[in-house]
């Protein structure tokens, strides 16, 4: 019985479901100077909630993504590092500086791999990608690869959230194999603060739940804010391609 398993285990086992990894990556591109300040805000204001939060011990590891100088760039700013020394975004210690394309395959692909060698410490893994953008300047990833790589890493008990700003989420969300009730759509001008709030609340809530609902996530992410029309850009299926920024 599920009660006589838990009693068995050992203090160093029960310390483990009790730890979480919060993976955020985080769009860098250029057209994310439309809404700079308030991607700050709301990133900081979702940090601080989590830093406060006392359900569980939390790590972050933090990607920014971007294109520079004609080629992807995954910059890993924090790698499963304690929540309480993550320093604000666009700051010295975390600067934010948006440019060039969106290389969002790369950046998902590579962070998957990046979070396999330190998923085993924690008992739970929430995996948060923010864009607002279409995917445009990946060369190591594809929308196929990343749908079975996501897909695998559920069947661990891996929660992936997805947050699209300006663009159909849920319909490139679930490209990536996102649950639909696990994405966000929202107006970066207008609603930037309130999806991050949101995602907090949901993070808190699935800190105090302990990763309860262990991969079947439905409504991690809070009711979607909006739901603005696809620009004229379709989702790529594959790496290279679509609109930029």
């Amino acid at each position: 019985m599920t009660t006589t398993t838990r009693a068995k285990l050992s203090p160093t086992k029960q310390k483990a479901v009790d730890t979480f990894l919060l993976v955020f990556i985080l769009d860098r591109s250029g057209s994310m100077a439309s809404c700079y300040d308030a991607t700050i805000k709301g990133f900081n204001e979702f940090l601080h909630e989590q830093q406060r939060e006392k359900a569980g011990e939390a790590a972050m590891t933090l990607v920014q993504f971007d294109e520079h100088a004609g080629g992807p760039i995954c910059q890993v700013c924090y790698k499963a590092t304690p929540l309480a020394r993550v320093a604000d975004l666009g700051t010295r210690r975390n600067p934010y500086q948006p440019r060039g394309a969106t290389p969002l395959f790369d950046a998902v692909g590579q962070t998957i791999s990046l979070t396999d060698t330190v998923a085993d410490r924690y008992g739970h893994v929430l995996f948060t990608v923010q864009t607002d953008g279409y995917e445009n300047a990946s060369r190591e990833y594809t929308q196929r690869q990343l749908f079975e790589m996501v897909g695998k890493r559920r069947e661990r008990g891996w929660d992936f959230v997805f947050l699209g700003a300006d663009i159909d989420a849920y319909d490139l969300g679930s490209t990536l194999n996102v649950p639909l009730a696990n994405t966000m759509s929202y107006a970066s001008a207008s609603q930037s603060g309130e999806a991050f709030a949101s995602l907090s609340r949901a993070a808190s809530r699935y800190r105090q739940s302990r990763g309860a609902s262990h991969g079947a996530t439905d409504g991690l992410a809070d009711a979607p804010v909006t739901r603005p029309a696809a620009p004229s850009g379709q989702p790529q299926s594959s790496a290279g391609g679509g609109a930029a920024g």
